[in-house]
């Protein structure tokens, strides 16, 4: 018997198959509402994002696994890795207090998840092939977190990455030169 998940597999494309979605990065410094931002965002039919910031560290983390890895780099080790190191993305219960979406609802009893076997799938299926990189990892994270939400990722031109950090960005716009910023800010004496 053929699962839901063995048959969307089999109709995924590969990475060059995805339009190239226009890329903007949601940075931000002193408690400036970012996150409060993201929320209106990420519900958007026409935004791929993923919600809250649990990909924050993923560009300072990309460079240890690299160096901790060395010759044996591979999707295999990365997705291995990266559903330990950023497993909020999975479920947002894994690292409680990171962004809050661990008690979501009116009893504060929700939280944000999707199948870790379905995004490990996916994965493989979407980076099977491709050269190791970090702009690669980056798109297929976020296209199969999309794909395990059930969203028609060719309807979703713009990919908006709330890396949070300014320190980070650096990382990014070398990934993404192209990519749009916005950057929130606020009075240091409100913070």
């Amino acid at each position: 018997m053929v699962t839901q998940s063995e048959t969307i597999l089999t109709q995924i494309p590969d990475l060059d198959h995805f339009p190239e979605p226009q890329i903007a990065a949601l940075v931000c410094s002193g408690r400036s509402g970012s996150k409060l931002l993201q929320s209106y965002l990420d519900s958007h039919e026409s935004i791929l994002m993923i919600p809250g910031y649990p990909l924050m560290y993923l560009y300072p983390h990309w460079d240890g696994w690299v160096k901790e890895v060395g010759e044996d780099l591979s999707w295999d080790r990365i997705i291995d890795i990266f559903c330990e190191k950023h497993g909020s993305v999975l479920d947002s219960r894994r690292v409680p207090g990171l962004s809050g979406l661990e008690r979501l609802g009116e009893s504060a009893d929700e939280h944000v998840q999707v199948r870790e076997d379905d995004f490990r799938s996916y994965l493989h299926t979407i980076l099977d092939g491709r050269p190791v990189s970090r702009k690669e990892f980056l798109l297929a994270v976020h296209y199969a977190y999309g794909l395990c939400k059930g969203w028609d990722l060719c309807s979703r031109p713009v990919l908006i990455f709330h890396i949070h950090m300014m320190s980070f960005l650096k990382g990014f716009i070398q990934d993404f030169p192209h990519t749009k910023t916005v950057h929130m800010t606020r009075s240091p004496l409100s913070s």
